[in-house]
């Protein structure tokens, strides 16, 4: 799928939506969906995304940032206090990255936490 041309026009959503049918079909077929199946499924997917943010524009971030989050989480709830060097040669960083990212998400997990309090 990588490489898909998407035609430029006003509205791309009907393109969009063909693709997300494609991928989707061709995902499930993978996995082991027979072309029918997976026809139906990706159709019923495909539906249940529209009519769920049907007419909202959303923004599909880079997988990488996706997977940097589950590693960054992931070393957060190793974190200890005092096992910054570890957890560098554990995940083969720094421990300057290490640092970097227990701050980062203990921050996020604050201002998380922060907006339910209703202030």
């Amino acid at each position: 799928m990588k490489g898909m041309k998407i035609k430029k026009t006003r509205s791309q959503a009907p393109e969009y939506l063909a693709a997300l049918l494609d991928i989707s079909k061709c995902v499930l077929i993978k996995h082991g969906l027979s072309n029918d199946d997976a026809e139906k499924a990706s159709r019923e997917l495909s539906k249940e995304l529209c009519d769920s943010w049907g007419g909202q524009l959303i923004y599909f971030p880079y997988w990488l940032r996706m997977e940097l989050t589950d590693r960054d989480l992931a070393i957060y709830k190793e974190f200890n206090g005092h096992n910054h060097q570890e957890l560098s040669r554990r995940h083969k960083m720094s421990i300057q990255s290490i640092y970097r990212i227990v701050n980062s998400v203990r921050d996020e997990e604050i201002a998380r936490r922060q907006t339910t309090l209703g202030l």
